[in-house]
């Protein structure tokens, strides 16, 4: 399927775009590697604002890579009732939020992820 070469181009474009920090431990010659920002979240970031997006609106979902921050801009704004301090789970494209999940690129629906970032 077509979307799943797009995510992975977009994946594989912040990886190569972000610092990889490589850890060694007194514990072990082995070395850990480690990305400044967590995929996890980048990956949760990318796929929300794809699912969350207004279509109607003719600008793109971009993904912004600054020397101390990545930005997610997609067009569209909160559903009525839901802000940054209110939170809800309340889909704008509830087919495209199904379909996704069908596929499995979400394991679950409004949940998120818990990233501790500083």
């Amino acid at each position: 399927m077509q979307y799943r070469c797009y995510l992975q181009d977009t994946f594989d474009f912040i990886r190569k775009n972000i610092r990889l920090f490589g850890f060694r431990t007194e514990f072990t010659f082995k070395r850990f590697d480690k990305f400044e920002y967590p995929t996890k979240a980048i990956r949760e970031g990318v796929i929300n604002a794809l699912i969350h997006r207004d279509y109607l609106e003719p600008a793109d979902t971009r993904v912004l890579i600054f020397d101390d921050r990545i930005e997610i801009v997609n067009p569209g704004k909160f559903p009525e009732g839901t802000s940054p301090e209110n939170p809800r789970h309340i889909p704008v494209n509830p087919v495209l939020c199904q379909l996704i999940y069908d596929v499995g690129l979400i394991e679950k629906y409004g949940t998120g992820i818990s990233c501790v970032f500083g």
